[in-house]
């Protein structure tokens, strides 16, 4: 009964103070001008960015910002020729854009 007790306390105080709105989130504004090169271009955290897919012109500014890898999500996509001559290491991640099915998606 005691334990029933504790339980019941614990569980009404965990609950009084419970927000009341959710929580707002502020993103960085999207910048098209930042790299040339480089649309659609944000700063997610001080070591992830992300943009829409780059020119060869926007590898080659990346690389002389200091980013170290690329990391392309698009399908049936070939970026190589593009960063050829930059030294940026490349990853392809696999995805499926028209048909995702549950088994792929992941929390960040």
């Amino acid at each position: 009964m005691m334990r029933l007790s504790i339980a019941v306390l614990i569980i009404c105080f965990g609950c009084a103070d419970r927000p009341t709105a959710w929580p707002m989130r502020t993103w960085a504004q999207l910048c098209d001008n930042y790299f040339a090169g480089v649309e659609n271009f944000t700063k997610v955290s001080p070591v992830l960015w992300r943009s829409s897919q780059p020119t060869a012109e926007g590898f080659r500014d990346l690389k002389a910002t200091g980013v170290k890898t690329v990391e392309s999500l698009r399908e049936g996509k070939d970026d190589l020729p593009h960063l050829q001559g930059t030294k940026l290491s490349y990853v392809r991640i696999p995805t499926r854009t028209w048909n995702p099915e549950e088994a792929h998606w992941f929390c960040s």
